[in-house]
């Protein structure tokens, strides 16, 4: 005789199916909000081609034209690194030197603030007063990561110079692309800088008693603006002031030039007699003295694009954690 056994309790899964049974409705709702909320999940969702793995770091860029590679570790990068021994968080330093060009960068912990270790570092570059002669002050790198460079263009023409395209994209591009949110810095390169040359004649120069440093002073002296007094106008005043910034060579030329007086007055002959003072000379315009022509900074490289000669080179660095495909 067989005795009838107990029935067996049901399992995990079993009683999860049989209650979603029963309350289908409630299940329903459940999925439809889950659903929701996983969509607006989605549209809040940070998507990037690659995760930035850049550490916690500020990097150093000091500009030394001129100097060498060897000069440049010895007179700016090792005072530099002495600078930044001791930062609280600071793990490590590593630097590269170049041509005209030291860049050190400084590691912090992953827990120090990241605005705060740039601050540190901008405090400690106040003291540092060893640099040679020549070279700029350091400065700190835009706040950027490795996967920064986003967007990179170029920009160029056949009907303008490489100077007036470097104008273009310095002062009507590159102002409108730092406007945009998440964009840190915009980097340019390629074009010429415009100059005004005074090319002078060292015999004119000679014989209207004018040498290179009286003129390269009265050129300093003439340009530029210079603060005055005010007048009363009416209810209000009036500021005077004194600007000249020359726009083309012809009106550089203009500037009068007084050269020295040959002055001996103060010096008395063999028979103690005092000699006459020489007048006043007359000045002369700066076109009499040298010719003033349009031409470009020195450089040592350009950009191409495409093998279709000379362009403007433009790459637009993202700001760190910001959102690559919002920015674009």
């Amino acid at each position: 005789m067989v005795m009838p056994t107990d029935r067996e309790e049901p399992g995990a899964i079993e009683a999860v199916v049989s209650g979603s049974v029963r309350q289908r409705w409630l299940v329903l709702v459940m999925v439809l909000g889950l659903a929701v909320a996983g969509v607006l999940a989605a549209r809040k969702l940070e998507l990037d081609a690659l995760p930035d793995i850049t550490g916690n770091q500020v990097v150093v860029l000091t500009r030394a034209p001129g100097l060498t590679p060897s000069e440049v570790e010895r007179t700016v990068t090792r005072p530099v690194e002495i600078a930044l021994g001791g930062l609280p968080g600071l793990e490590d330093q590593r630097s590269l030197s170049r041509y005209g060009l030291s860049s050190v960068t400084a590691v912090f912990a992953d827990d120090v603030d990241p605005w705060l270790a740039r601050q540190q570092v901008a405090e400690r570059l106040t003291t540092l007063q060893e640099l040679p002669a020549g070279v700029d002050p350091p400065e700190l790198a835009p706040y950027s990561g490795g996967l920064g460079e986003v967007l990179q263009l170029s920009v160029s023409s056949s009907q303008h110079t490489p100077a007036q395209l470097y104008e273009l994209v310095r002062l009507e591009l590159s102002p409108q692309l730092r406007a945009t949110p998440g964009v840190v810095e915009v980097n340019v390169w390629g074009g010429e800088r415009r100059t005004f040359d005074v090319v002078a004649d060292p015999l004119v120069l000679a014989r209207m008693g004018v040498d290179l440093g009286r003129l390269a002073e009265l050129l300093r002296q003439s340009t530029g603006a210079v603060a005055g007094a005010t007048l009363a106008a009416g209810p209000g005043q009036a500021l005077l002031r004194g600007v000249f910034w020359p726009s083309t060579p012809v009106e550089l030329g203009a500037i009068a030039v007084v050269p020295r007086r040959h002055d001996d007055a103060h010096e008395r002959g063999a028979s103690g007699a005092e000699s006459e003072p020489e007048p006043e000379p007359e000045p002369v315009r700066l076109a009499e003295l040298a010719r003033v022509v349009e031409g470009v900074q020195p450089r040592i490289g350009a950009a191409t694009a495409n093998g279709r000669g000379e362009t403007v080179y433009v790459m637009v660095q993202m700001l760190r954690e910001a959102n690559a495909l919002e920015l674009m």
